[in-house]
């Protein structure tokens, strides 16, 4: 009887030690996340620990408004939670998830100072939901357009493309009132906006490539060439060719291997979408491109303010549509990492 006690006795204390422990490891990641940092600078971070749990806090700049950032990475996630509070407080301000590459996923929500819900952003879905309705007044006429640019999207391309392949880019979309602009969600427009410029990326096997098809729509909700515009219109699609890409990365790489492609190393071979552009703003412009391409070398050219790295490739076009081989070609990527300015851009390689 005695032993027995003695088993239940350090069963218990077991228990209740793992129980503390429990409490202790989520009441340490409470303080960590609620210390509300009021001496540290723009940047400056520190790091949290606790089993699988890593935290990072930082002070975002001034143009977050000084607000306080936590995030949250889990071991074996291959995605970071973003948790951005409102200067000096434990209030949420903004809640979003990134994956490993910087691309949002899932849901986003941003939040007012009062601890209500503003509006939630769905980065699988491409919707925009507004909550608060009396700080964003123009978000039915918002919706309408909205829908009109799928209505256009879907004619120019076909509902299967809208589905499977466009995602409209909420926080580049935008709106204007003569010379005044707004942004798409925290627009901020006093009087009732003109036009309304939309941008959708493009999603094909799981990769995103950004801002592939950009237009504008006037106040009666037609397509208009009128400024703003950096890729404007469509591509002619003809009506047999119209939905989701029929092209993907094993099928390219096949039919470059046909045409003489005998690089193996496959750390040397990526794949893209892109838009060549051609002629003036016009409902039909440009072209959407599937390139193939082959990493023929890297020169790196270091000076006093930075480097430039130039990529040089042969690159085997594609039309996504068909997934007809169009024409072989070389071009380089430039990036220019410098302490002013940093960019790159895709030229003809023509040396």
């Amino acid at each position: 009887m005695e032993r027995k006690l003695t088993y239940i006795i350090i069963l218990l204390l077991s228990s209740a030690s793992c129980f503390a422990q429990r409490w202790t490891s989520k009441q340490a990641i409470e303080n960590f996340k609620n210390d509300l940092m009021e001496n540290a600078r723009p940047y400056q971070q520190d790091t949290f620990r606790q089993g699988n749990i890593t935290l990072i806090r930082s002070i975002e700049p001034p143009f977050f408004d000084n607000a306080r950032l936590i995030k949250t990475i889990e071991k074996g996630k291959n995605i970071i939670y973003f948790d951005w509070y409102f200067s000096g407080t434990k209030q949420l301000r903004r809640t979003a998830i990134f994956d490993t590459l910087g691309k949002s996923v899932g849901m986003e929500y941003f939040y007012s100072k009062n601890g209500a819900t503003d509006y939630r952003v769905d980065h699988d879905k491409a919707e925009w939901v507004v909550f608060d309705k009396g700080k964003h007044p123009w978000y039915d006429l918002q919706v309408d357009m909205k829908a009109r640019a799928d209505s256009l999207v879907s004619k120019m391309y076909g509902h299967e493309f809208l589905v499977k392949n466009a995602v409209w880019n909420v926080f580049q979309s935008s709106m204007f009132h003569n010379n005044k602009y707004a942004n798409w969600v925290e627009g901020d427009l006093s009087r009732k906006p003109k036009k309304f410029m939309f941008h959708y990326d493009v999603r094909l096997e799981g990769e995103l490539y950004y801002d592939m098809i950009e237009f504008n729509l006037n106040a009666a909700g037609n397509f208009t060439t009128k400024r703003y515009l950096t890729r404007p219109g469509f591509e002619d699609v003809p009506e047999n060719l119209k939905g989701a890409f029929r092209i993907s990365f094993k099928d390219a790489v096949d039919k470059a291997r046909q045409l003489g492609l005998q690089e193996n190393d496959p750390k040397k071979i990526s794949a893209m979408v892109w838009r060549e552009e051609k002629g003036k703003p016009a409902l039909i412009h440009g072209s959407l491109r599937y390139y193939l391409l082959v990493v023929r070398g890297v020169i790196e050219h270091l000076d006093t303010f930075g480097s430039t790295i130039t990529t040089r490739y042969d690159v085997y076009s594609f039309n996504p549509w068909s997934g007809d081989f169009i024409e072989k070609k070389k071009m380089k990527w430039i990036d220019s990492r410098h302490f002013t300015e940093s960019g790159g851009m895709w030229m003809p390689d023509n040396d």
